[in-house]
């Protein structure tokens, strides 16, 4: 049964407040304080006063730590991965993400995609002195993602025409097309590596995860490159591909064929 078949029947005013607080807040990179909800989504402070008191009583907003606004937590988040499939993703995903970490020294962590954004729900550590890692529960666009990249090479075509959907039109930059060539050339090669934009001396590099359903995540290491560093970046690539392969084989998926 869905709701949604017949068009929007039934309304709950209250309810959608508190969403469109949530939403906002999820769009946001910087906190907002109750003044600026309200003007963002045109109602009152005597709308939105209570409803905000109450998201923050759930533990679904924060005050800042500056206190300078409201922030979104984690607990959606959590919420999440609560569910089944993405625990059992998770716990199948653990064992060979930790090999993995302490067979390169290099950390390790779990996409999956979430609408148009990737979402980090797993993550291990290098155990060596050295590393960057991603936290759990970080997100970014699609398109700016190299486990991005991967996820849309080897999704279903209905699935990558619902993505391109989520994306929007062809941008003006070229992104979009730059995307697309990427995911042809990971899909051929079973692999996706690039320069990270937003630390230097790091390089991405992202294998799929497969379940009986398709492709159900991407393995990224933010690979490190340390001048005293025992391991290339080429052996750190194969052998995460072969971690992702053990994964995939826990879960009882099958790589797609190129």
């Amino acid at each position: 049964m869905s709701f949604s078949e017949n068009g929007q029947k039934y309304r709950a005013p209250a309810l959608e407040k508190g969403l469109d607080i949530v939403e906002l807040l999820a769009r946001t990179a910087t906190p907002l304080t109750l003044t600026q909800i309200c003007t963002a989504l045109g109602r009152s402070q005597s709308e939105l006063f209570r409803m905000a008191q109450v998201l923050e009583h759930r533990g679904l907003i924060a005050p800042s730590p500056n206190g300078d606004g409201f922030i979104l937590t984690n607990r959606l988040f959590e919420l999440g991965m609560a569910k089944a499939p993405i625990r059992s993703l998770v716990e199948a995903a653990i064992p060979s993400m930790r090999g993995f970490s302490d067979e390169m020294h290099q950390s390790a962590h779990l996409v999956v995609r979430s609408g148009s954004q990737m979402v980090v729900v797993a993550r291990t550590e290098s155990p060596g002195d050295l590393g960057f890692s991603v936290r759990v529960g970080r997100h970014q666009p699609i398109i700016g993602s190299n486990s991005g990249v991967v996820l849309f090479a080897f999704a279903h075509s209905d699935e990558r025409e619902q993505i391109l959907q989520l994306i929007g039109k062809p941008k003006r930059d070229g992104r979009l097309a730059t995307f697309q060539r990427q995911a042809d050339e990971a899909r051929r090669s079973g692999i996706h590596s690039s320069e990270s934009d937003v630390v230097r001396g790091v390089t991405d590099v992202s294998a799929p995860v497969f379940d009986p359903n398709g492709v159900a995540a991407a393995l990224t290491t933010p690979f490190v490159h340390l001048s005293a560093a025992t391991v290339t970046l080429d052996e750190a690539a194969k052998r995460l591909a072969h971690y992702a392969t053990a994964i995939s084989h826990e879960l009882g998926g099958a790589p797609v064929q190129a």
